[in-house]
């Protein structure tokens, strides 16, 4: 990603290229999302950079019911009064993914990098899930909302992207 005319986009074509199927190993997968989304930052009432991370495949599907047991090995995640919300990745890419009349330009540049990341959950990963882990509140979720965003790798560890989501 360093050489001149390689980035994102590149890099998930190569990777495309040499992967057999559309779901990519966990190393795979970690270095697509490294490089999809260096420099990141999740904006919210404060901003987060995208944590990418990746864990053993879970004994079964991951639910609301599990999320918090399961993604705590992702992060340092507080669990004690806290609520599991599940989203989806409209949610968490469709603010930096979808142009807006209003965008600057800045925000115009920075879609594609979004997009290239998306592509990952959307292309290269199976099962792409959001979860949402924060302080129950009379609207839902706030305060510090740890975001978790992943998918499955071709064994089934889960690989995504952590960050956190500050609504008050």
């Amino acid at each position: 990603a360093e050489v001149d005319y390689v980035g994102a986009a590149a890099m998930r074509a190569m990777v495309a290229y040499t992967s057999p199927s559309a779901t990519l190993s966990p190393e795979e997968a970690v270095a697509a999302l490294d490089v999809a989304s260096a420099g990141l930052w999740f904006m919210s009432e404060s901003d987060v950079a995208l944590t990418v991370f990746a864990l053993p495949a879970p004994s079964g599907a991951v639910t609301v019911g599990n999320a918090m047991a399961v993604l705590a090995e992702a992060a340092p995640i507080e669990v004690n009064e806290r609520a599991v919300e599940e989203s989806d990745l409209a949610w968490f890419f469709d603010r930096t993914t979808v142009a807006q009349d209003w965008w600057e330009p800045e925000q115009h540049e920075a879609a594609a990098q979004w997009q290239a990341v998306r592509d990952v959950f959307e292309d290269d990963l199976e099962g792409a899930q959001v979860f949402r882990i924060g302080r129950p509140s009379s609207w839902g979720l706030g305060g510090a909302i740890d975001v978790f965003v992943f998918g499955r790798a071709s064994d089934g560890s889960l690989v995504g992207v952590y960050t956190v989501s500050v609504e008050t």
